[in-house]
């Protein structure tokens, strides 16, 4: 009984564990932020980086992309790297394959150019003179009887081909029998011929034209009511009350996705002074609206440049993404709404 109750003590202590770690792994889940961090520059040439890391780095993804160098991806579980990868440039993939692609060009022919000597060499190579000899002294050793009979055959064969005089007398009357060119009873069949086929034509004609009519009338009909259906769907009442909550919920999600810091520098400049201080204004105006941004923007007006350098960093708690997420899902008007556009546009 001891034994027993040991057994189910140190069961009930790994059972409690096992649920301990996944309470603490779902609360880090569900209320540790995942952080992301993109940088890009511009001045000819390209490049951007971006970063996502959770739990203090434990897990880590970065991806690199630069003009010369190509791309770079690397995935870090508590400081181990997985599923790292390299792309390299295009233009130095074309090279390779161009090359590769000459080579293989050379070696094909290289091999076609001896296999052309090997048959060059088999053509004009004579037959030795004991072949010739064998082949004559066959050719003379044939008897005179089978010549014979193969004369013979062919006079039967011959023979059996010829046509009796009743089957040309025959032959004769039937041709008669058919009408000559030219004559009035060919004349008439031809004309008659001719009109029923231009007739069968025209009928044919009309009758897909009006085929094709009502096709279309009925495809515009369909189109018609479909177009009213939606109309009558989008304005509903469960389409409105969709619509409100949706606008609610995804300003709220925005707020939690979007960076919350964007900070760098801005130079660039245009042909036409007067074009460049217009778009220094509205780039000013619109980075004031945005909160947390130290971005420097320095307008050239002598010389036509652009060189970014720009860094954004955010932050995305999945705790707070759930519970717009179960009030859209709970949504009883926006499920309705949707299942009636679908019915609609699927027909």
């Amino acid at each position: 009984m001891h034994f027993i109750l040991l057994i189910l003590k140190i069961l009930g202590i790994a059972l409690g564990s096992f649920l301990g770690i996944l309470l603490i792994v779902l609360l880090l889940v569900l209320f540790f932020p995942l952080g992301y961090q993109v940088k890009g520059h511009y001045s000819g040439d390209y490049g951007v980086t971006a970063r996502a890391y959770w739990l203090f780095h434990a897990l880590s993804f970065w991806y690199t992309l630069e003009k010369d160098s190509g791309s770079v991806m690397k995935i870090k579980v508590f400081g181990i790297t997985l599923g790292g990868r390299k792309k390299d440039n295009p233009s130095t993939g074309d090279r390779k394959t161009e090359t590769t692609g000459s080579e293989e060009v050379s070696s094909t022919r290289t091999e076609s150019s001896s296999s052309d000597e090997l048959s060059f060499d088999l053509d004009n190579g004579e037959i030795p003179e004991e072949s010739n000899l064998t082949v004559r002294e066959e050719i003379e050793t044939i008897p005179e009887e089978d010549t014979a009979d193969v004369e013979t055959g062919s006079e039967a064969d011959n023979g059996a081909f010829a046509s009796s005089p009743q089957s040309d007398k025959e032959c004769i009357k039937a041709s008669e029998e058919v009408p000559k060119e030219g004559s009035k009873e060919c004349e008439k069949e031809s004309c008659e011929d001719s009109k029923e086929s231009v007739e069968d034509k025209i009928r044919n004609i009309i009758q897909g034209i009006t085929d094709r009519r009502t096709q279309i009338s009925d495809k515009v009909a369909s189109l018609k009511g479909k177009a009213e259906d939606l109309y009558g769907t989008l304005t509903s009442k469960e389409v409105e009350v969709s619509i409100a909550l949706l606008k609610k919920e995804i300003r709220i999600l925005l707020r939690q996705i979007l960076p919350r810091e964007l900070r760098g520098k801005v130079n660039f400049g245009l042909d036409d002074p007067a074009m460049t201080g217009e778009i220094y204004g509205a780039l000013v105006t619109l980075l004031l609206m945005i909160p947390r941004t130290k971005v420097v923007v320095d307008p050239d007006f002598a010389n036509k440049v652009i060189d970014l350098d720009l860094t954004l960093k955010g932050r995305i708690t999945i705790a707070f993404l759930l519970p717009s997420l179960w009030r859209l899902y709970r949504s009883k008007e926006l499920r309705k709404a949707y299942k009636d556009i679908r019915r609609n546009v699927n027909g």
